[in-house]
């Protein structure tokens, strides 16, 4: 059974949309060592940002034309995934922690009236630069089912601003926002750094 809260994530600035079904990569994750490895975003003329992976994690880029679309491909027998894109918003827009937070809780109202919460309760992501905010929802469905590949119980859904003139949208789908992968999912966001053109690290911006 595909999940059934959908959800568009339409921002026109990134041109992004996602579903609980849409956002699930295709295919069979590679084995992977242990160790966590990094993931380079290259922003040109803005810098790069630098992910770390959970351990065993892999970063697959669906869409060859579009580089900043990142899929996170869950180890074996791990049921979850996320996504990030990146983009640049007009100048002067999304540059305050209030314009990104009501486009956060725009972004959460898509999935509010579908979902066992019926409403968003808008959360802080902990960044090393910038602000962000996110919001979660239950699929009421599928509560208390045994979980299912490619089906999750919880998306997780928002947006962050890690330095002026750069934006990203964010999700999260899996089956327990107690459990570890969905720490693991949070903390990509929250450790990413930003360096500059140069590759120097960027000073904080808040």
């Amino acid at each position: 059974m595909k999940p059934l809260i959908p959800t568009i994530l339409t921002v026109l600035f990134l041109g992004a949309a996602s579903a609980f079904a849409a956002n699930a990569p295709k295919g069979t994750a590679p084995v992977e060592s242990a160790a966590p490895k990094t993931e380079t975003i290259d922003l040109q003329a803005k810098g790069r940002i630098i992910v770390t992976l959970p351990a065993g994690w892999t970063v697959v880029r669906e869409d060859p034309d579009n580089p900043l679309d990142l899929s996170l491909k869950a180890p074996p027998g791990v049921n979850a995934t996320a996504r990030l894109t990146f983009g640049f918003p007009e100048e002067g827009k999304l540059e305050t922690a209030a314009e990104v937070r009501a486009r956060a809780i725009e972004i959460g109202g898509d999935e509010a009236d579908a979902s066992v919460e019926k409403r968003t309760v808008l959360q802080t992501f902990k960044l090393r630069s910038g602000y962000g905010y996110y919001s979660s929802y239950t699929d009421p469905k599928l509560v208390g089912k045994k979980p299912v590949p490619g089906d999750y119980k919880t998306i997780t859904v928002g947006m962050f601003r890690p330095a002026s003139g750069i934006i990203a949208i964010v999700s999260i789908l899996c089956d327990d926002l107690a459990g570890p992968e969905f720490k693991q999912l949070q903390q990509v966001v929250e450790t990413l750094e930003l360096l500059g053109p140069g590759g120097g690290r960027r000073r904080p911006e808040f």
